[in-house]
């Protein structure tokens, strides 16, 4: 089961809200093109097979692929400011991330 924090859904909602009108428009969770085993996130429309991750008021907020299903098992999406960095986090049990 994917896990998203607090931090993160409030992220992503206020992402969407800046950069697209578009009620149909959703973050998929990809794979990363520039590095093996890791996983990215990008705007994208729901597709056919995509499994949807909604928001407790029903949001359809992350799009999830088939190809990417398995990868997301006891995942954790989340939200960090620190020191050294701030931005979404994948930590997946699977990847030793």
């Amino acid at each position: 089961m994917l896990t998203v924090t607090q931090a993160a859904i409030e992220k992503f909602l206020e992402t969407l809200s800046d950069k697209t009108l578009d009620a149909k428009m959703a973050i998929r969770i990809i794979r990363s093109t520039s590095a093996a085993n890791r996983l990215a996130l990008a705007f994208d429309r729901k597709r056919k097979k995509d499994q949807v991750w909604k928001t407790k008021e029903g949001v359809e907020l992350l799009l999830i692929g088939p190809d990417v299903v398995p990868e997301l098992d006891g995942a954790i999406i989340d939200y960090q400011t620190t020191l050294q960095s701030t931005g979404f986090t994948i930590t997946r049990p699977a990847a030793g991330a």
